[in-house]
């Protein structure tokens, strides 16, 4: 862990008639570092993870991920570098249910710009697929999967293109514990085997001491006048 893969200098952001707002002053995420982002219902969790990456746009400060400020950038320019360099999990899966999972995997692959990748999309769908348990159901649409199986759908899509950072945002709020604990694991042996850098949203504090440290939302709020 020896270089940053994002870093984040004097945030801040608040929503319009907002009363209270984000206020990050630093914040270094290292390669292979794994940091969990707790805080209650409405702490900006969910928001930080939308401003790192480049899905809202901060009023202030700076989010510099492989060596680019994403704040000063146009949209298209955010929207082509959040496919390059980041995987996102979400805690409702945000799956295309007219795709099937194979193919809501490949959709990172079929967006990103022509080039951004040396490796077999195919191979690397069954890898995934394989790894998480879920290659029997790959030519299945979202609406005949599981609710564990979606998820595993979504985190293969995330994983796909060997991302820098991983941004999950309570991935694990809809699964049973036995499927809660592969997904972490999955997350943490990508980690592992890739160098990328995990940000792990979640309200379970029993996982915390699996993580290398913890970023409390409640340290970054700040009050408006």
């Amino acid at each position: 862990m020896d270089r940053p893969v994002l870093s984040i200098k004097d945030l801040h952001f608040s929503f319009p008639h907002a009363t209270w707002g984000i206020r990050l002053q630093s914040f270094d995420l290292m390669a292979g570092e794994r940091v969990a982002c707790i805080g209650r219902s409405g702490s900006g969790k969910t928001t930080l993870i939308n401003l790192i990456s480049g899905i809202l746009k901060p009023d202030g400060g700076s989010i510099t991920l492989a060596g680019c400020d994403l704040v000063p950038l146009p949209e298209a320019e955010r929207r082509a570098l959040r496919l390059a360099q980041i995987g996102l999990v979400f805690q409702e899966f945000e799956l295309l249910e007219y795709l099937t999972a194979a193919e809501n995997i490949l959709l990172p692959h079929r967006l990103a710009p022509a080039g951004a990748t040396d490796f077999s999309p195919a191979d690397r769908v069954l890898e995934l697929a394989t790894r998480t348990g879920i290659r029997h159901v790959l030519d299945r649409k979202p609406a005949r999967l599981s609710q564990g199986e979606r998820q595993r759908v979504a985190l293969c899509r995330a994983l796909l293109l060997n991302p820098e950072l991983l941004l999950a945002d309570e991935p694990t709020g809809n699964l049973d514990p036995s499927t809660s604990d592969s997904v972490l694991d999955l997350l943490f042996d990508e980690v592992a085997a890739t160098g990328a850098a995990l940000l792990f949203v979640t309200h379970h504090h029993e996982v915390l001491p699996r993580f290398d440290r913890v970023l409390s939302m409640e340290d970054a709020l700040e009050k408006l006048p």
